[in-house]
């Protein structure tokens, strides 16, 4: 007895997009752990809100001030004087360089107004070019 001769089989239609499925997994595991470029602030900072919408252009430090007194400087906290230290060395460091050193301080809304100017006259005598306090903008956006 002999058998009809089979059709050629057709491969699957969908066998094909196993691969690209694998490279966009691959890709999107890939993106989630080299995403985090930047680190996260030590301490959460509620900065007040402005209506003047003015953006951080080119490299700067940045101070956190808490609401309880704390530093930080670009996410490392650090004591009152060993950041006054730290600025008065990169002060020194940038003036051989002809360039002024410019700060971001970034302070928690329920920060006193005399607590803020301490700081301020503090980061001013250690030779600071200028200092923009940063504040949120009307949406909230810091």
């Amino acid at each position: 007895m002999q058998l009809p001769p089979m059709p050629p089989r057709r491969g699957d239609d969908e066998s094909h997009l196993i691969p690209l499925i694998n490279i966009v997994f691959l890709l999107l595991i890939f993106f989630l752990l080299a995403g985090a470029i930047t680190r996260p602030d030590p301490f959460a900072v509620k900065a007040p809100v402005s209506e003047r919408n003015e953006t951080r252009a080119g490299e700067a430090r940045l101070v956190l001030l808490h609401r309880d007194g704390r530093l930080a400087l670009d996410g490392e906290p650090l004591e009152r004087q060993a950041l006054m230290t730290h600025l008065v060395r990169a002060v020194e460091a940038a003036g051989e360089e002809g360039e002024g050193i410019t700060l971001y301080l970034r302070a928690d809304r329920r920060v006193s107004s005399a607590r803020l100017l301490a700081l301020t006259r503090q980061l001013q005598e250690t030779g600071v070019a200028r200092i923009f306090l940063q504040t949120l903008d009307g949406g909230g956006a810091p």
